[in-house]
């Protein structure tokens, strides 16, 4: 590693460049994983967690899915497969870590939605 990689971010940016690029050394290491986990009928086990592209971690929800979805990385690559754990399993692992960022960086949330008031729940 680089010194810049080993010294603590200087800005939320830099910590979004950062997460971005082992974002994507961690889709590559996952690509690799899920190939060589192929079963004999060549299906690979799916993660319960779809992996987030085009992400901020400056927004909190992005934050605790991208937190979420590395937890389940680590996870399956201990062996562990869906049905060992649950998505809310995730997000609860993923709780601390987020709340430590949410205190230490400026990290926005939504704090509003549209109306779903008279709507089926797949028209959103």
């Amino acid at each position: 590693m680089n010194s810049k990689q080993d010294s603590a971010p200087n800005s939320i940016e830099d910590f979004n460049d950062r997460l971005s690029q082992s974002m994507s050394n961690i889709e590559k290491i996952i690509d690799e994983i899920s190939r060589a986990r192929e079963d004999d009928e060549g299906t690979s086990k799916r993660y319960l967690i779809s992996r987030p592209t085009g992400s901020s971690i400056g927004m909190l929800e992005d934050l605790m899915l991208c937190m979420a979805a590395t937890i389940e990385d680590s996870l399956f690559q201990a062996g562990a497969v869906p049905g060992d754990y649950s998505i809310l399993d995730l997000y609860k692992l993923a709780q601390p870590f987020c709340l430590e960022l949410f205190k230490k960086n400026n990290i926005s949330f939504i704090d509003s939605w549209p109306s779903y008031e008279g709507r089926d729940r797949d028209d959103r």
